[in-house]
């Protein structure tokens, strides 16, 4: 079985969309918190977490990797400072904020990006950011 899903285009792009999908929650849900979330939130509070609990555990360790691959920093500490039992999670958002504005070099590598992902699914949005950079005066760096 798991031969098949590795062959098949079709279900390897869903569960890598789901994949993507359940780390832009977790993203977001640890970015909208205040305070750590514990694993069982996370579980109950982003779409993505289901079937057995030792599921659940491997899906998240493998999130976190991945997010921490990307350069997102998840911090771990206590989720109830009187009572160090159990650990929760969050990324700062100081931390993870882009800056408001890019060098000329910058623009140019986000332009070469998005013309390397311009016949993709995204395509419209690509365009029109695109369009934009360029109405920048800014011009897209070629690859070699």
């Amino acid at each position: 079985m798991k031969r098949t899903l590795q062959r098949n285009p079709a279900i390897m792009r869903l569960m890598s969309s789901a994949k993507t999908e359940r780390l832009v929650n977790l993203t977001m849900a640890l970015l909208g918190t205040k305070r750590y979330m514990t694993k069982s939130e996370i579980f109950r509070r982003v779409a993505g977490y289901s079937g057995s609990n030792e599921t659940k555990e491997r899906m998240f360790e493998r999130d976190k990797d991945d997010l921490r691959t990307l350069g997102i920093e998840i911090e771990v500490a206590s989720h109830d400072p009187l009572f160090e039992d159990e650990v929760g999670y969050r990324i700062r958002a100081e931390v993870f904020q882009l800056r408001e504005k890019f060098d000329s070099e910058e623009l140019g590598l986000v332009s070469l990006a998005l013309g390397l992902i311009a016949n993709s699914d995204l395509g419209d949005s690509t365009q029109s950011l695109n369009r934009r950079i360029n109405s920048l005066a800014v011009s897209p760096i070629t690859p070699d």
